[in-house]
């Protein structure tokens, strides 16, 4: 079986479309949820820049 391991960064890509987002969707397309791990630390990296995108007027259009 193959898993995909996503870092924070990757992940990132999903939610906020930047250069790579299009690859990154596509794995998600290819690859069910189950094949699919990050990091402990990854997930608390997502919640500090999702706080981050929330606290700053800038972006308040990437809020999810």
């Amino acid at each position: 079986m193959v898993w995909v391991f996503f870092d924070a960064s990757a992940l990132a890509k999903r939610y906020a479309p930047e250069i790579g987002s299009d690859f990154i969707n596509e794995l998600f397309l290819q690859f069910p949820v189950e094949q699919m791990t990050i990091s402990m630390i990854g997930v608390s990296e997502i919640d500090s820049v999702q706080f981050s995108i929330q606290k700053l007027p800038t972006f308040q259009s990437y809020k999810h």
